[in-house]
């Protein structure tokens, strides 16, 4: 009996000097690199976790993801202020989490809309004074979990109504 072993070898969709893990799933960890923008990514296989956390991005441009298919994304704690409706192109069913705590967004990105899965959000600590009805009856599908609140959030309670499925 002859056996054989094929080993696939997974490909880093990230380039140095950004990590990449597969122990707990697939992950790319490109925290505190003092990355001003989102690297060029290289086309990988399966979902990914991309943590781009505590760098100094300030915008996410269509289609820069257009390599890997997300299924969370973390951009805690830089300075984005502009996401553009297109960022996430390519990962609109398999997108579940999105943590954009620590920027300067003025509202909620558009692009997160167009994530028919997105079960989480997390938007706090941005300068955004009031949640707008219409992205959040857009979110209101999928999403379940949300954290948000600035000293800059006047009124929010009435935008809440149009978000049924969370969890209290």
């Amino acid at each position: 009996m002859l056996l054989v072993h094929i080993s696939f070898a997974t490909i880093c969709p990230v380039p140095p000097p950004c990590k990449c893990t597969t122990y707990s799933g697939q992950c790319a960890h490109c925290s505190r690199l003092n990355l001003t923008q989102i690297p060029d990514l290289i086309k990988s296989g399966g979902t990914w976790i991309i943590d781009f956390s505590n760098n100094n991005i300030k915008t996410i441009n269509a289609g820069a993801f257009r390599n890997v298919q997300l299924e969370q994304v973390y951009f805690s704690n830089n300075s984005i202020s502009i996401v553009d409706d297109d960022a996430f192109s390519g990962s609109e069913t398999s997108m579940d989490v999105a943590r954009f705590d620590g920027n300067k967004l003025k509202s909620i990105p558009i692009a997160l809309t167009r994530l028919s899965n997105l079960i989480g959000i997390n938007i706090q600590y941005n300068p955004i004074k009031e949640l707008d009805k219409t992205i959040l009856t857009n979110l209101s599908k999928s999403l379940i979990g949300i954290s948000f609140g600035s000293s800059s959030m006047k009124y929010w309670l009435v935008s809440l109504q149009q978000l049924n499925n969370l969890l209290m």
